[in-house]
């Protein structure tokens, strides 16, 4: 007789449905990134997927093995800032990404966290759409070079 770990396993809960933006839309959410030079092949890097990456599946990652493909962005500055602060090993900088059909992105919006997506598309794509980045750590400055109130 075997252990039930060893010879069953959950049963796998359907993939997130992604949704193409339509044409004319534009879709603002925001990244944890780990540079503010968007030239950076850093900056770039920091639009790859976990699966891109060759990292091994953690977390949603395991239940939705779809979502490997994708990187996680958030609906407001905020929720990003708050993450980014909670996670420091991301990033210490949040990007603005103003996403529309051309950028060939499509996207899922989970029910929790609220605020909470997943994108997928080409990391240069995702890394050009961005229009700017803030540091999050108070008294840094954004890339523009002023200083970041935050």
């Amino acid at each position: 007789m075997c252990s039930l770990s060893r010879c069953q396993t959950a049963p796998m809960e359907s993939e997130p449905e992604q949704t193409e933006l339509a044409e004319g839309e534009v879709l603002v959410v925001y990244r944890i990134v780990r540079t503010a030079d968007s030239e950076s092949p850093e900056f770039a890097g920091s639009f790859k997927s976990s699966w891109e990456l060759g990292l091994p599946p953690r977390g949603r990652e395991r239940t939705y093995p779809l979502i490997r493909r994708g990187v996680s962005v958030w609906e407001t500055q905020e929720a990003a800032i708050r993450t980014a602060l909670s996670y420091p090993q991301i990033g210490h900088y949040v990007a603005e990404l103003r996403l529309t059909r051309e950028t060939g992105a499509t996207y899922y919006r989970w029910e929790k966290p609220s605020g909470h997506l997943t994108i997928w598309g080409d990391a240069l794509n995702l890394a050009s759409s961005a229009v700017d980045t803030i540091c999050v750590d108070k008294g840094s400055e954004n890339k523009s070079g002023l200083p970041n109130t935050g």
